[in-house]
């Protein structure tokens, strides 16, 4: 029973909000589409709107985990082992396709260790290589 839980923890994280206008995805002026959605997610965009030009919020899953990883190499020895403590998706996102599941695992890591704040004005200051 305990894997079951696990399983419907992690589906339920990974997969979009359903309903309500609050939780409804999100269309930039240009046609993107949000693809993440997830409470881990929201208290991520929340602090970007002091870059409003970024548009996080359309983030893409690639652009999110090279965020993560520039991040995270940046982080006190410290803090990288309190991050990497806290973020299950090794074993939660474990033979899934795509980075949605394990970014967004990574997210909810950087919610519980107080880091959510700081990640989002990393982003904010960085652009995605291309």
């Amino acid at each position: 029973m305990r894997k079951l839980t696990g399983a419907v923890l992690i589906a339920l994280a990974c997969a979009p909000a359903a309903g309500g206008a609050q939780n409804a995805m999100a269309v930039s002026k240009d046609g993107r589409e949000q693809v993440l959605e997830s409470p881990a997610f929201a208290a991520f965009v929340r602090p970007t709107t002091i870059c409003p030009s970024k548009q996080l919020r359309f983030v893409t899953p690639g652009d999110l985990s090279w965020y993560e990883e520039a991040y995270e190499a940046q982080l006190s020895k410290p803090s990288a082992r309190r991050l990497k403590a806290a973020d299950a998706g090794e074993s939660h996102c474990a033979g899934r396709d795509g980075l949605s599941c394990p970014t967004t695992a990574t997210l909810a890591a950087l919610e519980k260790t107080r880091l959510i704040g700081e990640f989002a004005a990393f982003a904010c200051s960085h652009d995605v290589p291309r």
